[in-house]
Parts: structure tokens; sequence; C-alpha cells
């Protein structure tokens, strides 16, 4: 091959690249980056992944609260302090849900969704009060425990499918947007 024809093919070779680069760059514009969507959550997305999070760490300690009480001594300081940090846990996902309204408001079935999840964590909220109280107690009732944190449980795991519903639903559209996303062609 002579340098020319090595010089015309790299010519060439740098046309396609460029042409090739230039419908890439178009193409990320239209599907938006992680760091973009964080900065600028559009359809609830961030917000739902906090609120999930909440409710997941919400039932870890429910259920270890659960599975403590199973032990032959239960030591009051202890289950005390995870049923405190249970409660906060629930009213940190609970005032996540209150920003899940905002986003979600204006479709229907996300905002009844967001409703259910909202009554399942007052639930909880109830519940875990009344824990806490047995809690509190110099002598504490581990059957008592364990029966409100398998109830607590419960709740929370009516407020977790909820929220993976929602969580579905958000995928589902963004992959339908991906999906429609008009390539360009060539011009």
């Amino acid at each position: 091959m002579r340098n020319s024809d090595v010089l015309r093919f790299s010519i060439i070779a740098a046309t396609v690249v460029s042409v090739l680069m230039t419908g890439a760059s178009a193409d990320a514009q239209a599907i938006r980056s992680s760091v973009d969507r964080h900065a600028h959550p559009e359809g609830g997305f961030f917000e739902t992944q906090r609120s999930s999070r909440s409710i997941n760490h919400a039932q870890d300690y429910a259920r270890d609260i659960y599975r403590y009480s199973s032990v032959p001594n239960v030591a009051a300081p202890i289950i005390k302090s995870e049923s405190q940090g249970l409660g906060q846990t629930i009213v940190t996902a609970q005032q996540q849900v209150k920003v899940l309204q905002d986003a979600h408001k204006a479709n229907p079935s996300k905002a009844e969704s967001v409703k259910k999840i909202d009554q399942h964590l007052a639930k909880a909220a109830e519940l875990q009060k009344e824990l806490h109280a047995e809690c509190s107690k110099e002598k504490v009732d581990a059957k008592a425990c364990a029966m409100c944190a398998s109830k607590i449980t419960k709740e929370l795991d009516h407020a977790k499918a909820e929220q993976e519903a929602i969580i579905r639903e958000i995928e589902t559209e963004v992959q339908h947007e991906v999906e429609h996303t008009q390539l360009p062609g060539p011009k």
C-alpha cells in the first residue's frame, strides 16, 4: 500500500468516525446521565429511590428486633435503642413519602400507590409506639415485642410492595422514552 492510499484511507476513516461521533453525541443528549437525573430529577425517580431505601432500613430494624426478641434474656437498653432507631427510620420514610406526593400528584396510579405507602407507614408508626412503650419497661416482654415487630414488618412489606410498583412504572416509562428516541440519520 502506498503512502497516498494510507493517507486517503485515514481521511475516510476519520470522516466516518466524526459522523458517527456526531450521531452519538446527539443520542447522548437525548438519554440523560445519572448525574443529570440526580441534579434535576424528573418523574420522582430519585425521591422514590430514597424513600425505598428508608423503608428497607425500617424493615431491617423490625426484623432485627423480631430476631432479638427470641433470645433468652432480652436486654431492655438494647431493644429500646433499636426501637428508637426503627421509629426514626419510619419518620424519615414518612417525610420522604410527603415529597413523593408532590412528585407524583399528576399521575393518578402513582398518587394512589403513594397514598397506600403513607397509610402503611402510618400504621407502622403506631405499632412502633406500642413496641417502644413495651421496650421502655424495666422488665421487657420479649414475646410482646416479637409480635409487635412482626406486625410492623408486615406493614412495611406492604409499603415496600407499593414502592416497588412505582419504581417499575417509572422504569417502564424511562425505557419507553429511550426506545422511542429517534437516532439521528445521515444528513
